[in-house]
């Protein structure tokens, strides 16, 4: 008897404005609907991202969920601005900036410096300047727009375990895809459950 009053409940029609459809059928929409506003939250305002691998450590975990903002500016992108990006080969890493358009940034004795300055960071020193020659150094471009054409050089925090500028070179401007916004993580995902990443 109850589960027949439950169903001709789920059953009776509802009435929103012009429209009338069942009590379930408007459920399943409403549930469905908000399942999409938020999907479209998370991709414009707010959108988390999984961080794989060693390579940001000891700051960044692997496992860690954080959010990342994709509406940034140039502005947003500072010396310690944690990015997320697409490298030359397609590949999504996570890096942070350590030099920003118009720097000239080098690499000796294993110390970064930018515009003839040590940087001093409390990393381990680098053991390999890879694209960054004590001699030469790179210039990172300034875009004639302010934004389009610039390029950053980023590096991971764990120095000589990280795929970053010193293998691959500036990243452009159009390249980033979004912000960190936080230093704290959301939670982290158990080893097991992660494939490939952005490390």
């Amino acid at each position: 008897m109850a589960l027949k009053r439950k169903s001709a409940v789920l059953l009776e029609k509802v009435k929103i404005g012009p429209f009338e459809m069942d009590r379930i059928d408007w459920i399943m929409t409403a549930f469905v609907g908000g399942i999409l506003l938020a999907l479209l939250v998370l991709k414009l305002v707010c959108a988390p991202v999984i961080t794989r691998g060693t390579s940001m450590e000891p700051t960044i975990h692997n496992g860690e969920v954080y959010l990342t903002n994709p509406r940034f500016t140039a502005s947003d992108l500072t010396y310690g601005t944690v990015i997320v990006f697409k490298n030359p080969h397609g590949r999504t890493l996570v890096k942070r900036i350590e030099g920003v358009p118009g720097d000239k940034v080098q690499i000796r004795d294993g110390i970064l410096y930018r515009n003839g300055q040590a940087v001093e960071e409390g990393f381990p020193a680098m053991e390999k300047p890879g694209l960054y020659a004590e001699e030469t150094g790179i210039v990172m471009q300034p875009g004639s727009d302010g934004t389009e054409e610039n390029t950053y050089f980023v590096l991971g925090d764990n120095r000589n375990n990280s795929n970053d500028s010193r293998s691959f070179g500036a990243v452009p401007y159009h390249s980033i895809k979004a912000v960190m916004t936080g230093n704290e993580p959301l939670f982290t995902i158990p080893p097991f459950f992660l494939g490939d990443g952005f490390f």
